[in-house]
């Protein structure tokens, strides 16, 4: 039963092998899941350093573009300024004669050698353009742009002086316009006058293809733009390639929140990551006070080299445990065979068998071990021979044994039947012997009531002396004695 009880736990343990494999194969896996952490990590961490960084440069670029916009503009608009500035005083002098609301202003700019195609004139009453050589713009209510249009407006007005505007991108063109402000003597108008320049143009499309040169350098990048707002008013420096239709709205609010705002979608199976940065400008315009820098990058292979290095480690660990179980196998082959040959061996052992030995095979530890087991067997049985003739010599006595002890209970049985006959002779001696007592000792009574009673004597002979000792209980003499008158 012992040997089946073990032989069943035997069938239901593992191989040290498969124990000693799967060990060796967790470690190794565990490690390469390590190392592939590490290197996503690793990977994640400069993806996000390079992205950090590009956006740096393209932030650097505009900001370079912007300040090289201020101080190359400086010179064309004091240049503008001072043509704007001597046509408005002409339209006031006009003013005087004739309405402004009446005039023709085309005709005005011709005779003031201004260029009609590059220049237009707005004639401005309550906030309303009456009078403009840009008919789209007649009846426009500037006042309705926004309240700090409204305030600047009148604060022209109030001041009657010449107030000059910085170069800014108008809405409807994205041409860079010089606009300029001067009411007329009686207050009633303000006159405006907005220009164009060919050479800021120029300038204005060198800046657009430096920053479109940033697309071609990073090739993740889809669309960069930076936006000049002024109260629900925003307008790209680039043309908007319409990949996002939520950007007008995200541009305005990151405007009103004065906060970068970070956003990701999907369109036509991309995915893209969207982020805008907002910038305060240190000039800014009454058109223009605010900048947003606006990226749009197309992540949807971002995660292609983690995948790639996940892919790749799992490639290197199913190599690496391919050649580990091939090296393995090999080198344990002679080891296997060893230790099926000490199970089989040490299973006849138990039961019994001691003459069985394992062979002893190679130079190593489970040869040294093969060695001492075969030696530690050969004791075994040496052990056991001795063992066995122990045990028979044992018998033998534990034989005799039995027979002197069988031989001692023979002879103490007729003992002890002896003694009790003794004992029973004892008793029958001992009734007897009671028996003739009392028989003696009624004679006894018999004969004391015989003899004279010791009153008697001494009555009759005061002197007296009687020596009467039976030596038996009862004498063999009597003694009498009687009055006699």
């Amino acid at each position: 039963m012992l040997n089946k009880s073990i032989m069943n736990r035997d069938s239901k343990r593992k191989s040290i092998f498969k124990i000693l494999l799967t060990r060796i194969f967790a470690i190794v896996i565990l490690f390469n899941v390590m190392q592939a952490g590490l290197n996503v990590r690793e990977t994640v961490l400069i993806q996000r350093e390079n992205e950090a960084r590009k956006k740096q440069q393209v932030e650097n670029e505009i900001i370079r573009i912007i300040d090289a916009w201020n101080s190359v503009l400086i010179s064309i608009e004091s240049m503008f300024y001072d043509i704007q500035s001597k046509a408005i005083e002409k339209l006031i002098e006009i003013q005087s004669v004739h309405d402004l609301k009446n005039v023709n202003l085309l005709e005005q700019m011709t005779q003031f050698e201004l260029d009609t195609i590059n220049n237009d004139l707005y004639i401005i009453e309550d906030g309303i353009i009456v009078n403009t050589t840009y008919e789209p713009d007649l009846g426009l209510n500037f006042y309705e742009f926004s309240e700090g249009h409204k305030n600047f407006l009148l604060n022209v007005l109030e001041t009657g002086n010449f107030t000059p505007e910085k170069f800014a991108l108008e809405s409807s063109t994205r041409r860079l316009k010089c606009f300029s402000y001067q009411a007329t003597k009686d207050r009633k108008y303000v006159v405006e006058i907005g220009s164009y320049s060919e050479t800021a143009d120029l300038i204005m499309q060198m800046f657009r293809d430096r920053l479109s040169n940033i697309m071609k350098d990073y090739s993740d990048i889809v669309a960069v733009n930076f936006w000049i707002v002024s109260e629900n008013l925003q307008i790209g420096f680039l043309d908007d390639p319409g990949i996002y239709e939520y950007q007008d709205s995200l541009v305005l609010e990151t405007e009103k929140t004065k906060a970068d705002i970070k956003t990701r979608f999907r369109k036509e199976q991309r995915l893209y990551a969207a982020e805008y940065t907002y910038l305060g400008l240190d000039n800014p315009s009454q058109y223009f006070k605010d900048v947003i820098i606006s990226i749009i990058a197309d992540i949807t292979d971002y995660k292609k080299p983690v995948y790639a290095i996940i892919t790749k480690q799992v490639l290197i660990t199913l190599i690496f445990l391919t050649l580990l179980l091939l090296i393995l196998t090999l080198a344990t082959r002679s080891l296997k065979y060893i230790l099926r040959d000490m199970l089989r061996k040490t299973t006849s052992i138990a039961s019994g068998k001691l003459h069985q030995r394992v062979r002893v095979i190679g130079e190593n530890e489970f040869t040294t071990l093969a060695e001492h087991f075969n030696y530690m067997v050969e004791n075994l049985e040496t052990s056991y021979k001795d063992l066995n003739q122990k045990n028979k010599l044992i018998e033998d006595k534990n034989k005799t044994l039995q027979e002197q002890n069988e031989e001692i209970a023979s002879q103490r049985d007729e003992i002890e039947a002896q003694r009790n006959f003794v004992i029973r002779q004892n008793e029958l001696l001992e009734k007897q012997k009671k028996a003739i007592l009392d028989s003696i000792n009624y004679a006894q009574r018999i004969q004391q009531a015989t003899l004279p009673d010791e009153a008697t004597v001494n009555e009759l002979i005061p002197d007296n002396f009687i020596l009467y000792r039976p030596r038996d209980i009862v004498s063999g003499d009597f003694y009498w004695m009687t009055r006699v008158e």
